[in-house]
């Protein structure tokens, strides 16, 4: 061990005064560590003025974005352009300093960052007149996200936790008790997916639903998702010199198939391609993905050397293969299986097999499939999912927009739903893309639009579009983000999905759940356990509520904000 020698310098000395009494007196040191604070309190002051100075412009600079935007947002859309100038910069070292010096290091304090700047000031020495304060403190900001809040999701039991969202399944669509029996414990919004299902189904679920709210005196909101435009997987095949074989070649093929049968495994593989839908794949292996009724004929091959046992698949997004560049991945299955570009063509694009995470190595048709590093442009509106407008104005309180990525979209929707007839319901933004967390400041923007509209940090195809590794990143900036916005977040994909499917949930879930506390609605997908997940969701978020505020980050540089305040660097 250390020894610690107490006579030192830094002793405060000790002497008689003039009435014989002791008083303790400092030293040169205690004065130099003295005049060290003030000067360090000084440099402090003077960095948080000239922060709080860019703060004031990047305010001002925006002006004319807020004539276009609710009366309600303003405030909101004032806050969010100050937290985007905030974290264009590294004030790393300038959090620490104020940490040592007792004083607030601007964590937690997204949703009102330029009155947290004035408080710091405040407590050095500034002093402002009561109209130049910045009317956006956090009780102001809490007031504002709770109200926000209340449009989406309705009126909640429990003020201390988040709202609870459950996902619908046809089963419940008659079930008035078991429907009664979620209300009871604590479901606040049912959600209604859109690609499932039909109008005559989504009727009787929210009929059963208005039956138990009235039952129980309980109220429950209704989201129904807009399906998207689904990228699935298509099983095309093997190799052959057009994308349809003639019908005296598809004999002679399916003849010699069954001839070589006993020695050929991967001829019965075909076989199996065909009338299932899927293929056996492995790692290593090559993959040809083309679009429908491509040439598949290899270039520098004559037609006869064909490569018939090619594996091909198609994807149900026509046009996609011109878009792919040597390198680029395609993740298919939820990033399940994975797979390279080793030679892009127009129609056809030979791919590596790079990882296949299943004990079954198999592919099969209708599976969802991801470009993450593609750029090319879907409608995120489809025709059916215009079809389901007219049913979701009538019925739904909110509509959740998937796979929408930029303004121009969410602008697209929001014109159609003030157009209708009737009610308007507010928009909630599925953020399940790289582009939709790249553009999110435009489309908070955009969203300001309106009086209230909400966030989804959907987890499921955002993890495999920005890679798992970076997931637990990417959700707090959306986060923080929405925060500085004043919009609510809900937290979704595979909220104690193990406790749903076997009724024990993993130590890893447990957390994860205990993080949703972050949020304002905890999504939950449907399941065997469903109840008992509702239960144990519940008393994580009690018991976590109390303590995730208390958490300090740091702000390096976030390239969302940096890109949007600063697009020409």
């Amino acid at each position: 061990m250390h020894s610690v020698d107490l006579a030192t310098d830094d002793q405060h000395s000790v002497g008689p005064t003039t009435d014989g009494k002791h008083s303790v007196g400092l030293t040169t040191h205690d004065n130099h560590r003295v005049d060290q604070t003030t000067d360090d309190m000084t440099t402090l002051r003077t960095e948080l003025e000239r922060l709080e100075t860019r703060l004031h412009s990047a305010e001002t600079v925006n002006r004319e974005v807020y004539a276009s935007l609710h009366p309600g947002q303003r405030e909101a859309a004032r806050n969010l352009f100050g937290y985007l100038c905030l974290r264009s910069e590294d004030l790393r070292d300038m959090q620490v300093r104020l940490h040592n010096a007792g004083l607030s290091s601007l964590a937690s304090s997204e949703s009102h960052i330029l009155r947290q700047v004035e408080s710091i000031l405040e407590r050095l020495g500034k002093v402002y007149p009561p109209d130049k304060l910045s009317i956006r403190n956090y009780a102001f900001s809490r007031e504002s996200i709770g109200r926000r809040s209340a449009l989406l999701f309705g009126a909640k039991q429990d003020a201390v936790i988040p709202y609870l969202m459950i996902t619908f399944d046809a089963a419940f669509a008659e079930d008035h008790a078991f429907i009664s029996t979620l209300l009871l414990h604590g479901m606040n919004v049912a959600r209604i997916n859109c690609a499932h299902d039909d109008a005559a189904t989504w009727k009787k679920m929210i009929g059963s639903i208005r039956q138990a709210t009235e039952a129980t005196g309980l109220t429950c909101n209704i989201y129904m998702d807009l399906a998207g435009p689904k990228i699935r997987s298509v099983i095309r095949g093997k190799g052959k010199s057009h994308g349809k074989e003639k019908d005296h070649e598809k004999k002679n093929h399916e003849m010699k198939n069954h001839e070589n049968e006993k020695n050929d495994e991967t001829e019965r593989n075909h076989e199996k391609v065909k009338n299932h839908g899927k293929m056996k794949i492995a790692e290593g292996e090559e993959l040809i993905l083309a679009e429908e009724g491509a040439d598949l004929h290899r270039k520098g091959l004559p037609k006869k050397d064909l490569h018939k046992k090619e594996k091909v698949i198609g994807c149900s997004l026509a046009g996609i293969v011109r878009h792919l560049e040597k390198g680029h991945r395609v993740l298919i299955d939820d990033g399940v299986i994975e797979a390279v570009v080793e030679e892009p063509g127009e129609e056809r694009a030979r791919l590596r097999i790079t990882r296949v995470s299943a004990e079954k190595h198999t592919l099969k048709a209708e599976k969802g499939m991801n470009f993450p590093d593609t750029v090319f442009v879907v409608p995120a509106l489809t025709d059916y999912d215009r079809e389901c407008l007219p049913f979701i104005r009538e019925y739904a309180d909110i509509v959740g927009y998937s796979f929408v990525e930029d303004e121009a979209a969410l602008a697209e929707l929001q014109g159609l739903l003030s157009a209708g007839e009737g009610r308007e319901p507010f928009i909630v933004l599925k953020i399940e893309r790289a582009a939709a967390v790249k553009n999110l400041p435009g489309l908070l923007l955009q969203g300001m639009r309106k009086e209230a509209f909400g966030i989804m940090i959907a987890r499921g195809d955002l993890a495999v579009e920005i890679g798992f590794e970076r997931l637990s990143e990417i959700q707090e900036e959306i986060l923080w983000l929405s925060e500085a916005a004043h919009v609510p977040v809900i937290w979704a994909t595979q909220v104690l999905e193990t406790l749903n499917k076997t009724g024990l949930a993993t130590r890893s879930e447990v957390t994860d759940a205990a993080y949703a506390a972050q949020s304002e609605c905890v999504m939950i997908n449907k399941g065997e356990h469903l109840l008992k997940v509702i239960d144990v969701l519940k008393d994580i978020l009690l018991r976590s509520g109390g303590h995730h505020l208390k958490k300090r980050y740091t702000f390096r540089p976030l390239s969302i904000a940096r890109n949007f305040m600063h697009p020409d660097e």
